[in-house]
């Protein structure tokens, strides 16, 4: 939103606004009443503001969502006028100001920086009179945190499995058959025999021979 630069409080009169809203008839009423009431009392005091929100040299951490002036009286509807001035001097209200009896409102941009403030204001008094006033207040909104960004682990599939290879059976060992071993093995058997016989016989005789 585009700001404005401060509006100059002490200029204009009172009576200019209340003619452009009401009407000559309207400005007669107001006339007669302030000029009854300057020779009823004329050494009755101004309205004095009583209380403001935010305070005088408060220090906040949030954005107010309004200013808020609270008088001794109800005020009169006259070109009540807030503004919330940095220190260049752009205002910082948001929208019209009003006026609720005793008390004179005006809403602040929600987009307001940290840093210090001057809140000049100007009311209509019960008695008819401006009156004005001025207070500061300092703002310093913790910036929020940022969040540190999550980084997504992806978790990488485990490799397949090598496929083990599988072991080939050992050949049996073929028997090998000599031929004909059937038939000589009972050969050497007899043979052995014949010889042990034979032997057996030849010591037997060489033992009988005398000896000379």
């Amino acid at each position: 939103m585009q700001r404005r630069p401060a509006r100059d409080l002490t200029r204009g009169p009172v009576l200019s606004d209340l003619t452009s809203r009401t009407g000559l008839v309207a400005a007669g009423t107001v006339a007669l009443l302030l000029t009854g009431a300057a020779v009823a009392a004329p050494a009755s005091a101004h309205d004095v503001l009583l209380d403001s929100e935010p305070g005088d040299g408060e220090v906040l951490e949030e954005v107010p969502e309004e200013v808020v002036l609270t008088f001794s009286a109800d005020q009169l509807d006259l070109g009540a006028v807030i503004q919330v001035l940095d220190a260049d001097e752009t205002a910082w209200e948001d929208g019209d100001t009003v006026v609720d009896g005793d008390q004179v409102r005006v809403a602040v941009d929600p987009d307001i920086p940290s840093g210090d403030y001057t809140v000049q204001w100007r009311s209509v008094a019960s008695d008819g009179h401006p009156i004005t006033g001025t207070f500061a207040f300092g703002l310093d909104v913790p910036e929020p945190e940022e969040t540190p960004a999550v980084e997504e682990t992806v978790e990488e599939a485990p490799p397949a499995p090598e496929p083990t290879p599988t072991a080939e059976p050992s050949p049996e060992p073929e028997v090998v058959e000599e031929e004909g071993g059937g038939v000589l093995v009972p050969v050497l058997i007899g043979a052995l025999v014949l010889a042990g016989v034979a032997g057996a016989f030849w010591w037997r005789r060489r033992s009988r021979e005398p000896r000379p």
